[in-house]
């Protein structure tokens, strides 16, 4: 099955990168993420692909249970964050 919302899944799990809160191994990179930019360090590979989604209009994070973020257009955040929230039972 195919229809808008597994592709716009499949879309959101391919803006995904990988962050650690610290340098550590090879995630060296700084990246400000958020409105306040609160540093996370990513891969220089990650930290490419985060400025290309960047510049594409994907400039909301989103973080997932694992220490990874999305990144969203703005208003797909506004839209999906109540329902985050219910999935993780908050």
């Amino acid at each position: 099955m195919n229809n808008g919302f597994i592709e716009e899944l499949r879309e959101r799990s391919e803006r995904q990168a990988a962050y650690t809160a610290e340098p550590i191994g090879e995630h060296t990179a700084e990246f400000g993420v958020g409105p306040r930019k609160r540093v996370v360090y990513l891969t220089p590979a990650d930290l490419e692909q985060a400025r290309s989604w960047e510049a594409q209009g994907f400039i909301e994070a989103l973080r997932t249970p694992t220490p990874r973020w999305s990144s969203l257009r703005p208003r797909r955040r506004r839209r999906f964050w109540p329902t985050r929230w219910r999935a993780w039972g908050a």
